[in-house]
């Protein structure tokens, strides 16, 4: 009798914990730990049955400490599998939008390559990459991460997705299309240069200069390589931002005629200076005009954009009181 308890106490205690423990389990794992389980109480009673013990409070001891040190051992693993598992996939969410990883995940033998009939594309040219690492080296990386880190997040809060770093360039209007995408990337590019100002304030041992580009317009993207992934844009939009970006002097933000045409609604916010048709290098003649920073209102646009809606407070004599 008193070894039937005590085999049943083992049970009962091994089946609770094993209750509450299978909620952070996957279904295999399960399955094991249910086996040794099993196995462990069957053992534990074939034990007890040839040693003849009459108490049993030692094997018991013994069975659940058995019992205990493999559940953990394969909960330590679980998590450590799940662990591992988070990373990678926060690892690949910051080489490639989560639509695009969607579509590897359905479709891992195709590729992935989409046409965007209406999209903006940026660059931004900074003399970061010429600092001279020679010199206080650390200090000049320093400086590097934080103006990058500066763009990335004003990348997404106003939901443009980064596509490299060297040379500075980001998309808006793909691979989730939207219908403001150029006013968003100009609004982006008024912010940099507002913030590169700031930063230079208090950075004065490593000045900051950048020089950003515009255009809109048709855009191919797709995903390169297989071992090392990179999420690109293509086509003559894209070509055409690099050109408009070279042709800006250090705190110029030049932009190209369909980008002009988009902003168009928004010209109450801005000035322009227009530089006319201009040859470029590989593209001709091009229609060329600079958005004045110093005189363009990025507070006045930034309201039009995000409207705070404001409840106002009614006033006694506003409220009508009826007679019942």
């Amino acid at each position: 009798e008193d070894q039937t308890s005590t085999v049943t106490v083992f049970v009962t205690i091994g089946a609770l914990a094993h209750g509450l423990g299978f909620l952070y389990f996957r279904t295999v794992t399960k399955f094991v730990v249910l086996i040794l389980h099993l196995i462990a109480t069957i053992g534990i009673f074939a034990w007890r049955e040839s040693s003849r013990w009459s108490t049993g409070a030692a094997g018991d001891v013994f069975a659940i400490l058995i019992d205990y040190i493999v559940s953990r051992k394969l909960l330590v693993r679980e998590a450590g599998i799940e662990s591992a598992v988070t990373l990678s996939e926060k690892l690949l969410l910051n080489v490639l939008p989560p639509v695009v990883i969607s579509k590897l995940r359905t479709y891992p033998d195709r590729q992935v390559v989409d046409v965007f009939g209406s999209a903006s594309v940026m660059f931004i040219y900074s003399n970061i990459m010429d600092i001279d690492l020679s010199r206080e080296a650390d200090d000049a990386i320093l400086a590097i991460n934080d103006i990058v880190f500066l763009i990335d997040q004003i990348c997404k809060d106003n939901g443009a997705e980064k596509i490299k770093t060297s040379p500075y360039m980001l998309v808006c209007g793909l691979p989730i299309p939207k219908e403001d995408h150029a006013i968003t990337l100009v609004k982006c590019a008024m912010k940099i240069f507002s913030e590169v100002a700031s930063y230079n304030l208090t950075h004065i041992d490593f000045p900051i200069d950048v020089k950003i580009g515009i255009n809109t317009g048709k855009i191919s993207a797709g995903v390169l390589g297989k071992m090392k992934f990179q999420y690109d844009v293509f086509g003559d939009t894209v070509n055409l931002a690099s050109r408009l970006t070279s042709f800006g002097e250090w705190g110029t933000l030049t932009i190209g005629a369909e980008t002009r045409k988009a902003i168009a609604p928004h010209d109450p916010h801005f000035v322009f200076q227009d530089h006319g048709e201009v040859e470029l290098k590989g593209k001709g003649l091009v229609h060329i005009q600079q958005i004045d920073l110093a005189l363009s209102n990025l507070d006045a646009l930034d309201k039009e954009l995000n409207p705070v809606i404001s409840f106002g407070r009614m006033e006694d004599d506003e409220v009508e009181v009826q007679d019942a």
